[in-house]
C-alpha cells in the first residue's frame, strides 16, 4: 500500500513515463503538449457544445492515438465511454491545461 498520496502519484507518473519510452511517444506527447498550450485550444473547448468539445479531445489525442495505435484520435475518443469524454473536457477546463 502506498505510503501517501505523493508516493502513488509518483509511482503513476513514472509508469507514464516508462509507457513514454517504451512506445516511442516522446514526439507524439510533445505535439500534444503543444496542442493544449495553445491559449486557443482552451478558448475553444470553453466555448466548445458537447459535440464539438469532443471533437476538440478528438484532435488533440491525433498525435498519441496515431503513433501508439496507429489509429486517429476520433477512432479512439470513440472507444471512450461518455463519461470519461466529458472528465476529460471538464478536467481541461476547470484546470485549464
Amino acid at each position: 500500500m502506498a505510503q501517501n498520496y505523493n508516493d502513488l502519484f509518483m509511482d503513476m507518473q513514472m509508469c507514464m513515463v516508462d509507457v513514454v519510452y517504451k512506445y516511442d511517444l516522446s514526439q507524439a506527447v510533445k505535439e500534444t503538449v503543444d496542442i493544449v498550450n495553445d491559449s486557443a485550444w482552451i478558448i475553444e473547448l470553453r466555448a466548445a457544445d458537447a459535440e464539438r468539445s469532443i471533437e476538440i479531445l478528438a484532435e488533440t489525442l491525433n498525435p498519441i492515438a496515431r503513433d501508439l495505435l496507429g489509429q486517429t484520435g476520433q477512432d479512439l475518443v470513440d472507444l471512450m465511454p461518455p463519461e470519461i469524454l466529458d472528465w476529460f473536457v471538464d478536467s481541461a477546463v476547470v484546470f485549464a491545461v
